[in-house]
């Protein structure tokens, strides 16, 4: 998996508990597959994405952690790619997601082209 982009969870990224707030997180991991996405093909209009799944919280992140996200392109149809992505915190996993992205351009989906 490659190493998408790291983020230092500061005080504006937690909810009451003193957590990340998963809203945040959807925020940073959506951004990173997007980035993903888009250096991997040529795109001539907007790369949106179309769903989010699977995502699964497995240990709480806190206040002054630095979290790396990670992902892999695991599927590519003609306008759609599918890109599976990890959170690690100190090495170790403690989220993973599933998101769909779609090529758009003249507001409708167009194929993608590999760089």
């Amino acid at each position: 998996m490659h190493n998408i982009k790291t983020h230092l969870v500061g005080t504006s990224d937690l909810n009451r508990y003193g957590n990340l707030y998963g809203g945040k997180l959807l925020s940073i991991l959506d951004d990173a597959g997007w980035e993903l996405v888009t250096k991997t093909f040529k795109t001539r209009g907007q790369v949106v994405t179309k769903k989010v799944s699977e995502v699964n919280f497995r240990a709480p992140i806190q206040l002054g952690d630095k979290i790396e996200v990670h992902g892999d392109i695991t599927n590519i149809g003609t306008t759609s790619a599918t890109v599976e992505l990890k959170v690690l915190l100190k090495d170790r996993r403690v989220i993973t997601a599933t998101f769909i992205y779609v090529h758009i351009s003249n507001g409708k989906p167009s194929p993608l082209i590999s760089v």
